[in-house]
C-alpha cells in the first residue's frame, strides 16, 4: 500500500517537519553492528517501508541515527514443566525496527502550546462554568460522594439525576 491509497487522508497530513533549536549541534551517530538474523529483519522492514512510500532515501542528511531491533510483544502460551505444572511463557514471533532519537529529541524545538488531556479540559470547564449554575455544590453532592475514600461506587437515581441536570446545564 502507499499513502495515496488511504482515502480521505491528505499526504500532507502524513509528512512532518522537525523544527530544531537554533544552537542545536548536528548528531551523526555511527551505525551499530547487527546480528546477521536481525540484519535480514531490518532489510525487509526498510524495503517494505520504501515500497509503501512511508520513507524515502536521503543521500545528504547531516543527521544519522542508529537502527535498533527489539522483539515485538507476542501472545502467551501455557507450557508444562517437568513436574506437570502449568506456567505461562511469552513467545516471540516478530521484530520491531526502531530508531534511537535521543540526540535528535534533545535538539528538537519544544512545543510551547501542548494540548491538555480531555479530562483536564473538562475539569477546568466545569470549574469555570459552575459559578453560573445556581446551587452547583448541592446538585453535584451525590456525584462528589462517589469519590470519597472507603465508599462503594454505587450510582443511584440521585446520581443519575444530578448528572443529567449538570449535563443539560453545561451544554445549553
Amino acid at each position: 500500500w502507499t499513502l495515496s491509497d488511504l482515502p480521505g487522508i491528505s499526504p500532507s497530513m502524513c509528512i512532518h517537519k522537525i523544527l530544531l533549536e537554533d544552537e542545536a549541534k548536528i548528531a551523526r551517530q555511527p551505525q551499530r553492528r547487527l546480528n546477521h538474523l536481525i540484519l535480514d529483519v531490518v532489510k525487509k522492514e526498510v524495503t517494505k517501508l520504501l515500497q509503501a512510500g512511508v520513507i524515502y532515501p536521503i543521500s545528504d542528511s547531516k543527521w544519522v541515527s542508529p537502527v535498533q531491533v527489539v522483539p515485538k510483544k507476542s501472545g502467551l502460551i501455557v507450557v508444562k514443566n517437568e513436574k506437570n505444572e502449568l506456567f505461562p511463557t511469552r513467545v516471540q514471533y516478530s521484530w520491531r525496527v526502531c530508531i534511537d532519537y535521543k540526540r535528535l529529541n534533545q535538539a528538537t524545538r519544544k512545543d510551547h502550546f501542548p494540548l491538555s488531556f480531555i479530562d483536564q479540559m473538562l475539569e477546568r470547564l466545569a470549574g469555570f462554568y459552575r459559578r453560573f449554575i445556581k446551587d452547583f455544590s448541592k446538585i453535584a453532592l451525590p456525584l462528589s460522594n462517589l469519590l470519597k475514600n472507603d465508599v462503594t461506587f454505587n450510582i443511584d437515581d440521585k446520581c443519575k439525576q444530578a448528572f443529567d441536570f449538570l449535563k443539560k446545564a453545561f451544554t445549553s
